[in-house]
């Protein structure tokens, strides 16, 4: 059974980002959940050296290089040792079977596996923000969290995540002012964090489950320029993704509807010739 305290740091570092509270509603301190978590014990701080004289130095300064060299090694040594005893635990408790007839164990695999690819995505909606993500050092700071060795104080976690929600805040209000200019009076809502969405023409009629979804779509660069035109397309409605069924619901049938937004929280799977950041609209004409 996951530990709880494990449990909250994966939930307060996962839902402080930018997808999950949206980051145009960000406050300044939308960190203050993760700074409650007291970490100052498992923060190692390196000790200082004494102080070495001058004229020590000028007297033996080949015996304090062979020591610097020595305790250099036993430094290096001890970290191998340490990584090599959390590699081990680590694989021991890969190889552990997974008790399906548990429930705590069912869920507390599948939230790890759920939370981890979460992490996974939203690191890629960093990157469209300029920002450098490592999977390799992602993956390091869940495991030193859960292992209570943390790498970073307090403080430089606090201004490491705080830099992000600066830059992420302003690249959305920079993009909703485009999307705003483009809109002009046209009514509109947000209906979900980065999209927008527009009525047309309000059709008449709502779809049943077992009913098929037929429709034209026309996508759209921010500038008018085409990317792809789609026509007499169908999905059955109660196999429709959250999204479809957003539109489907607001245009009803013989409606049209609009959406605008960054093209990664609109597409699974990015256009050619199209990037994350760019701004796009889709046009849906449901038949």
């Amino acid at each position: 059974m996951m530990k709880g305290n494990k449990i909250s740091f994966f939930l307060l570092l996962l839902f402080s980002l930018p997808s999950f509270t949206g980051a145009a509603e960000h406050q300044d301190d939308f960190l203050s959940d993760i700074l409650k978590l007291d970490i100052s014990d498992s923060v190692a701080q390196p000790s200082s050296p004494p102080p070495v004289q001058k004229k020590q130095r000028e007297k033996t300064p080949k015996k304090q290089k062979k020591t610097a060299d020595i305790t250099d090694k036993s430094k290096k040594g001890t970290e191998l040792s340490e990584l090599t005893a959390q590699i081990t635990a680590l694989r021991q408790q890969n190889d552990k079977p997974l008790d399906k007839k548990k429930p705590g164990e069912m869920l507390s695999y599948s939230l790890g596996t759920y939370y981890l690819q979460k992490a996974m995505m939203d690191s890629k909606e960093l990157e469209i923000n300029g920002l450098q993500i490592s999977e390799k050092t992602l993956t390091q700071g869940f495991n030193d969290a859960s292992n209570k060795k943390l790498k970073l104080s307090e403080k430089e976690i606090s201004d490491a995540l705080s830099s992000v929600n600066r830059t992420v805040q302003r690249n959305t209000r920079k993009t909703e002012s485009l999307l705003r200019e483009k809109i002009g009076n046209k009514h509109y809502r947000k209906i979900q964090p980065g999209v927008y969405l527009v009525v047309n023409e309000k059709g008449k009629g709502k779809y049943a489950d077992t009913d098929a979804v037929r429709f034209n779509m026309f996508e759209k660069k921010l500038d008018g320029t085409p990317v792809k035109n789609t026509m007499n397309a169908s999905v059955l409605y109660k196999k429709a993704d959250p999204l479809m069924r957003k539109l489907v619901n607001a245009g009803l049938k013989g409606g049209r509807v609009t959406i605008y937004g960054k093209a990664l929280y609109i597409y699974k799977v990015l256009p050619k010739d199209i990037s994350g950041d760019e701004i796009v609209s889709i046009t849906f004409s449901f038949k």
